[in-house]
């Protein structure tokens, strides 16, 4: 049996940083358009929103498991029914716009079931980390997730970031 820890951090991973949007009259760019996907998707598995996920991750998605999008919400559903508390600390490394309707994302994440607002926190809790590199297409003005690859990291790889 698959153990859905790594697979549901992969969806969650595309969720952070919600607060980097401020009011503007200038259009978002791209990048500030992901960094809002990332957040939303956060938020979501925070809040343990099956459905609200499933609108993020494109019919096509398929990952190097051979998982689709139905596999993977499965995967996150089982792990929400096994945690009932569930925070997310992630880095993004790099988001590469590879055209206006492609990107490619490269983060850091782990799954806690602790808050962690603080790199210090984290550390001390000795939680798995997880690099992900995540593709997004963009349909319809709105950015999905269509793959995800990732492997465990070691701290030291997110703490040398740039």
């Amino acid at each position: 049996m698959l153990h859905p820890g790594p697979y549901l951090t992969a969806v969650f991973m595309l969720f952070t940083l919600s607060w980097l949007m401020a009011c503007s009259d200038e259009p978002e760019s791209a990048e500030q358009q992901i960094r809002q996907f990332i957040a939303t998707g956060e938020e979501y598995a925070e809040q343990r929103k099956i459905s609200a996920l499933k609108e993020l991750i494109s019919e096509n998605y398929r990952d190097e498991r051979n998982l689709d999008q139905k596999g993977i919400l499965r995967l996150a559903q089982a792990y929400f029914m096994g945690h009932q508390n569930i925070n997310l600390f992630t880095h993004i490394k790099d988001i590469h716009i590879t055209r206006p309707d492609q990107a490619h994302v490269t983060l850091f994440a782990a799954m806690t079931g602790t808050a962690v607002d603080s790199m210090d926190a984290f550390i001390s809790l000795r939680a798995r980390l997880y690099v992900f590199e995540l593709a997004l297409i963009k349909k319809n003005d709105e950015w999905k997730l269509l793959q995800a690859k990732w492997r465990r990291a070691q701290i030291n790889e997110m703490l040398n970031d740039p």
